[in-house]
């Protein structure tokens, strides 16, 4: 906290998850650490006073607030481009609204069991990476390479270009065995939360919707389960 310490971090590139600055100040430090922010993909929030006083309890903040994240965040074009160079098939799991850290956990925990080896999470509207995910992730989102997108719908178009096969999970899809995937080609799984599901716009630019086949006893699974069951499918079958 602190004007200085916010600007040395900004300019160290250490790992900065998110800035709240006083909606008071004005004028070229103000700029400065907009314009720095947009360049890196931090979320900056403009916040009164008060909210400065209650994330640090009141101590000398100086209007502007830095939140250091945990993990490194890659960005997602290089990735996909780094898995073709390697030689390897990319296989990228998205959490569209998944808000829960211990969901978000485990969820990482059989991502990396699975070899999906990145996952994508949105800039707004999801857990934030802390110490308490870690911790239920058993350590994998300390290994997984994670990217943060403005727009997991433009997300998926730009997978899709690059030659990944795009799905999603929701109770009204088909299974797996039914689709016609072909091994050695890119797959990415989008899973959405268990209250509000994915969102339309997601749902219209996947190559397809698949569901896991149940006895229908009850209304869902828990999201960290059926990414669990989808991404072992998948496994299966791109091995």
């Amino acid at each position: 906290m602190g004007r200085h310490p916010v600007e040395e971090a900004l300019k160290s590139d250490q790992r900065i998850e998110k800035i709240w600055i006083d909606k008071v100040i004005r004028g070229p430090f103000e700029r400065e650490i907009r314009y720095a922010c947009r360049e890196k993909g931090i979320q900056l929030q403009v916040v009164p006073k008060e909210k400065l006083d209650y994330l640090v309890r009141r101590k000398a903040h100086q209007g502007i607030i830095a939140l250091l994240s945990h993990v490194a965040y890659y960005n997602l074009d290089d990735v996909v481009q780094w898995y073709y160079e390697q030689g390897n098939v990319p296989k990228i799991l998205v959490l569209e609204n998944v808000e829960d850290i211990r969901n978000v956990g485990a969820i990482a925990r059989s991502a990396l069991w699975f070899g999906f080896e990145t996952l994508v999470l949105p800039k707004k509207g999801a857990a934030r990476i802390n110490a308490a995910a870690i911790k239920s992730s058993a350590g994998a989102l300390l290994t997984l390479k994670i990217c943060k997108e403005e727009s997991i719908a433009n997300t998926i178009d730009s997978l899709k270009s690059q030659g990944l096969i795009c799905l999603a999970a929701d109770m009204d899809g088909q299974s797996l065995e039914s689709l016609s995937l072909e091994k050695g080609q890119g797959v990415c799984l989008v899973m959405g939360s268990e209250g509000k599901g994915i969102s339309r716009s997601v749902s219209e630019k996947v190559d397809n919707i698949v569901s896991i086949p149940g006895s229908g006893k009850m209304e869902s699974l828990n999201v960290s389960v059926a990414a669990g069951i989808l991404m072992h499918s998948l496994f299966k079958f791109m091995s």
